[in-house]
């Protein structure tokens, strides 16, 4: 039987508690990564890509365990996963695994607290505030949370290939976006502010802020 490993509370003990989560969205496609040099980052998948030195790299996705394995043995953060695969398939390098319960309508709240446990949705970065949750962030700066399409795409790395056709995509960003109802109130309880940093997001259940006001 796999261990479960507990994700660290990376941010305990630092005076900058805040947190960029960096998701798919396209519209990150021209975004200026050397912005974020010296921020706190959590990177999604691929964001890792431009994101290196960022402090935690999170993925639900076997496909990226698979084709990722030589940057995920570089990165010099934590490493955290919910697949087995990660597991059984090691990439020379240490992987927190975490269980991720599945979320349904009837699920008491969107926060697992035990860090052994995150609250799982049907995309990676619904999940990504549980885990920004036990790295100890008190607010939360959201990137590529889109919920759109942008010229036809869904997601900003190059070669990334849609698993389905845009007008069932738009269906699905519908569906990821009822998920996030009642999060916001949730985190505010527990001390934690998240705010959405694409102004033109379909995700309307956090506060948008640009991202030239947060880092001026």
């Amino acid at each position: 039987m796999h261990k479960l490993v507990p994700i660290p509370n990376l941010l305990k003990h630092k005076e900058d508690d805040s947190l960029f989560i960096i998701g798919g969205g396209p519209s990150l496609t021209d975004f200026d990564w050397s912005i974020l040099k010296n921020k706190n980052v959590l990177v999604l998948n691929r964001a890792l890509e431009k994101v290196p030195n960022a402090i935690a790299v999170f993925w639900n996705d076997v496909t990226f365990h698979q084709n990722h394995q030589e940057e995920l043995s570089k990165f010099g953060g934590v490493r955290i996963s919910t697949t087995r695969y990660s597991l059984s398939h090691t990439c020379d390098c240490n992987i927190i695994w975490v269980k991720g319960n599945s979320y349904t309508s009837d699920m008491n709240g969107p926060i697992e607290e035990s860090p052994y446990t995150i609250r799982q949705g049907s995309n990676t970065g619904y999940s990504a505030l549980n885990v920004a949750y036990h790295l100890g962030a008190k607010t939360i700066y959201l990137l590529g949370y889109d919920m759109n399409l942008n010229e036809g795409k869904t997601n900003w790395p190059d070669g990334y290939k849609n698993e389905v056709p845009n007008n069932n995509r738009t269906r699905l960003n519908n569906i990821f976006i009822q998920q996030f109802n009642g999060v916001k109130k949730t985190y505010l309880e527990k001390g934690i502010k998240i705010y959405n940093l694409n102004v033109d997001s379909n995700l309307k259940e956090f506060e948008t802020k640009a991202i030239e006001k947060v880092l001026a």
